[in-house]
């Protein structure tokens, strides 16, 4: 990926329009920031309001949104991938969708993000490029995630998620004083939730801390705040991708549950089993 994307940064005027989504998705982003800036890459964000797309190289977010579960990814998509010089997605997880990838040309640049992602795209666009990566939050530096910049845009976040937060603490803090487990369970409650019982007190904090991802603030700002709440817990038990990447590279015990469909495990397979030894697949057969 930085071989690729330093010889990108030669070929033209660069813009990046991160993946909108929860906080999870805000982890991508910072990564993909502090990846551009740590390669020293200049591009400019996407303002769909004042883009022109003639001669540009257009960047799209990675994270799993071109799938059938979601539209927003293949309508930008849709939108320039002909009108772009040239058109790249980064990691991504990928299905559906068969007709436009079989539209898509040589222009277009796909990085998938596991091998079941790869082998359907490779299969259904046979005029684009498509290529194999980890997903860019694995590569997070997580030294400065853990001390909290006041000037960030904390305000986002709605009062109710706030107590919320709180309330989960003090409970952690009680377990703690009374020389109790506290496990923090991250059991995903939207369409990609599944029939695992969510225990009591259960925290989804990729919707309790979503707080954008289009601006390096306010991906820096939801990034950091799942970040430190983590910390404050040993084990974590969740079948949200970047919770368990998170708690992953914070050296937590996870237990790692599918989500709705291959994601969670493909990724696992492709990019955790063998680097995390403190992540427990929780599938069929582990």
């Amino acid at each position: 990926m930085k071989t690729y994307l330093k010889a990108l940064a030669g070929q033209g005027e660069l813009v990046y329009c991160p993946n909108a989504g929860n906080a999870g998705d805000s982890l991508i982003a910072h990564a993909t920031f502090q990846l551009f800036e740590r390669l020293g890459i200049h591009f400019e964000l996407y303002d769909e309001a004042r883009f022109d797309p003639a001669g540009k190289i257009l960047i799209y977010g990675g994270g799993g949104s071109l799938v059938p579960e979601y539209v927003a990814a293949r309508q930008f998509v849709e939108r320039y991938h002909q009108s772009v010089k040239r058109l790249v997605i980064l990691p991504h997880t990928i299905s559906g969708h068969a007709d436009l990838l079989a539209a898509l040309g040589p222009n277009v640049d796909i990085f998938t993000r596991e091998e079941v992602s790869f082998e359907y795209v490779a299969n259904c666009a046979p005029h684009a490029n498509v290529f194999l990566a980890d997903d860019l939050a694995l590569g997070l530096n997580v030294t400065d995630l853990l001390f909290p910049d006041y000037r960030l845009p904390y305000w986002r976040i709605p009062l109710k998620r706030v107590v919320r937060r709180d309330a989960l603490l003090l409970r952690e803090a009680l377990c703690r004083a009374y020389g109790k487990s506290c496990v923090l369970n991250c059991f995903r409650t939207d369409k990609e939730r599944t029939d695992v019982g969510r225990p009591s007190g259960n925290a989804d904090l990729s919707k309790l801390f979503k707080c954008g991802t289009q601006t390096p603030k306010q991906a820096l700002c939801a990034t950091q705040m799942v970040f430190r709440f983590m910390n404050h817990y040993e084990e974590v038990r969740t079948n949200r991708l970047h919770l368990a990447i998170a708690g992953a590279l914070l050296g937590k015990a996870v237990e790692f549950y599918p989500n709705s469909y291959y994601k969670c495990e493909a990724v696992y397979n492709f990019s955790m089993k063998d680097r995390f030894p403190n992540v427990k697949w929780m599938g069929v057969g582990s």
